[in-house]
């Protein structure tokens, strides 16, 4: 009876000491870039610019300048702005990118409109997932015979993509070009 006790504990204590600990996910999904870090300064006075520079549905595309008070540094950003509303809430949600990530964004959305230029042999989509989780796509639509391009903003389940014809994707790449000459 001892044995079978004592085996039933050594047995018991083995298990729960040689689990592994689960994985873990991280989940976040806020990208921490100089804007974040510029915009959580403490124990300072910070300045705020907005400068709206176009709109193309319901994306609206701003020059965000802040400014620090404390040692005179300052920061631009292009802030890609949305606003939706379903029946219980009403939301806006701003993405912003510095000038790197601005560049990357149009090189890519460039790239993007070049491989869309001709219609596809084969069912054929494309996707760009910037750090920040916005994603820009496209899709042949076959009923339409022409490309549908989309913009998913990050954590917006409740929102579905904005989809663009060709020209608001145009529209939208001078937009983006007009901003970078700013910077």
């Amino acid at each position: 009876m001892k044995y079978s006790i004592l085996i039933a504990l050594s047995m018991i204590s083995v298990s729960t000491f040689a689990q592994e600990s689960p994985l873990t996910f991280n989940r976040n999904t806020e990208f921490n870039s100089g804007y974040n870090n510029f915009n959580n300064k403490k124990e300072t006075l910070l300045e705020k610019q907005i400068f709206d520079i176009g709109k193309i549905k319901n994306l609206n595309f701003q020059k965000i300048i802040l400014k620090d008070s404390k040692d005179n540094s300052s920061l631009s950003v292009l802030g890609i702005m949305t606003f939706f509303e379903t029946f219980d809430s009403i939301s806006k949600r701003t993405i912003t990118f510095d000038k790197q990530e601005m560049n990357l964004l149009i090189n890519n959305l460039q790239n993007l409109e070049q491989k869309t230029a001709s219609k596809p042999n084969t069912e054929t989509k494309y996707k760009y997932l910037t750090k920040n989780y916005l994603e820009v796509g496209s899709s042949f639509n076959d009923e339409l015979n022409s490309w549908i391009y989309y913009f998913k903003l990050p954590n917006s389940s409740s929102q579905n993509p904005i989809l663009l014809d060709k020209t608001e994707f145009k529209e939208l790449l001078n937009i983006l070009k007009k901003v970078e000459k700013d910077f």
